[in-house]
């Protein structure tokens, strides 16, 4: 028989998993089935891959695609590979964070926060969109690496949706950021059009690089894309990488109401630094446990365009609202049970308008057959009274012959 990949037994392995027979909370919404844990646990799924030698390497990446809308027959998401990395997905060379943290998460050391003026949305972008550093336009936010790390490092965690930073650093943030731009940092949702959102500043994470950076062949120094810029904003840690957070990730249209709500929080709780999914947007970050290293490659994270070579809906961060629209409008009218409804209704108006025409038809001969009734009846009215009056005027003139 013919060979299939899916079903041969070397894509096979014993996989522990937990049923849930009971759910509440913000998780009773979600679109997803279930949940994947990627944590350092013994537990997970890519352990549970690699202890049985189905990948090769202890190591996993996850590219979040920027996409706004979350439809029920399902979203583009991105794209997940175990084993490493696909460099098919990268717009820039993969730079590599060195790996903090002793817990079951994945940890990075943020060594500075800037708060870029000219905006821009990458490092590698088009011309338009791309991010030109320089020590008079990128403000360095006035804190300590203890606040912005705690004892263990920032998280990277694909399960937290927002930035959160700690409460420690509110004041000096907002200090930078109104020196930039004249306001106080929102904290709840704003009206600005996306013109507007596209001139706000791009926030810049400088984390501390992997050590042993330039050693792989595929990592030089004159290759290593975002981690040239970092010795223009701090010669003394030039081996270290920039990650740009762009106004299109940490503000997020609303589009019940059209405005824009900050994913960049301060936390009150006591938590660390939080690197959510906001910020992982438009990288493939490979976590590589083995190596002690998350790699990070910009990236529009389109694996449809990979598999098939059709790209998947691109949307415009900066003219959500028309491009949501249009994807609802297309999602709608291609839609097989949109399309099958829209023929019975065809159907059904023809019917209505053949039953309708031959409704006014009668109606219009009755009304006809009524006049010409109407027409009949008034000529033998008219026939009756002549011959009345005739016999009236010679009975009239017998009268007066006598």
């Amino acid at each position: 028989s013919e060979y299939n990949q899916y079903e041969s037994n070397d894509n096979h392995f014993r996989m522990k998993f937990g049923c849930q027979t009971d759910i509440n909370g913000l998780f009773k919404k979600q679109l997803a089935d279930g949940i994947l844990g990627m944590s350092k646990s013994k537990e997970t799924l890519w352990r549970q891959m690699y202890a049985q030698e189905m990948i090769s390497s202890p190591s996993f990446s996850m590219c979040y695609v920027k996409n706004p809308i979350a439809h029920s027959d399902g979203s583009t998401a991105g794209a997940i590979t175990f084993g490493g990395s696909d460099p098919r997905l990268h717009s820039s060379p993969m730079v590599y964070a060195e790996m903090v943290g002793k817990e079951q998460f994945f940890g990075v050391h943020v060594r500075k926060l800037y708060i870029h003026a000219n905006g821009g949305e990458s490092f590698s972008g088009s011309k338009i969109d791309i991010i030109n550093v320089s020590r008079t336009e990128t403000l360095k936010v006035n804190v300590t690496e203890y606040e912005l790390n705690d004892s263990g490092g920032a998280i990277v965690d694909s399960g937290t949706t927002c930035v959160y930073l700690n409460e420690a650093i509110r004041e000096a943030f907002n200090d930078a950021w109104v020196n930039t731009m004249g306001f106080n940092f929102p904290t709840s949702s704003v009206e600005v059009s996306g013109e507007e959102l596209k001139k706000w500043p791009t926030l810049i994470f400088q984390l501390k690089g992997w050590s042993q950076s330039g050693s792989d062949e595929n990592d030089s120094r004159e290759t290593r894309g975002l981690g040239n810029k970092a010795a223009i904003l701090d010669p003394l840690n030039p081996e270290d990488i920039l990650i740009a957070l762009p106004p299109s990730h940490y503000m997020e249209f609303i589009f019940a109401n059209s405005t824009y709500f900050p994913r960049l929080e301060f936390s009150k709780s006591g938590l660390k630094t939080v690197l959510g999914s906001t910020f992982m947007q438009n990288h493939d970050i490979l976590f590589d446990i083995e190596n002690k290293r998350i790699g990070i490659a910009e990236s529009t994270c389109d694996y449809n365009y990979i598999a098939t070579g059709k790209r998947s809906n691109q949307f415009n961060a900066y003219n959500v609202e028309n491009d949501i629209r249009r994807f609802y409008f297309q999602a709608i009218t291609g839609n097989k049970k949109f399309q099958f409804l829209v023929l019975i209704s065809l159907f059904l108006s023809n019917i209505i308008m053949i039953l309708t025409y031959f409704v006014i038809l009668q109606y219009n001969q009755r009304k006809k057959e009524q006049a010409s009734l109407r027409t009949k009846f008034s000529d033998d009215n008219d026939d009756d009274n002549s011959s009345s009056n005739s016999h009236d005027l010679k009975q009239l003139d017998i009268i007066n012959l006598k």
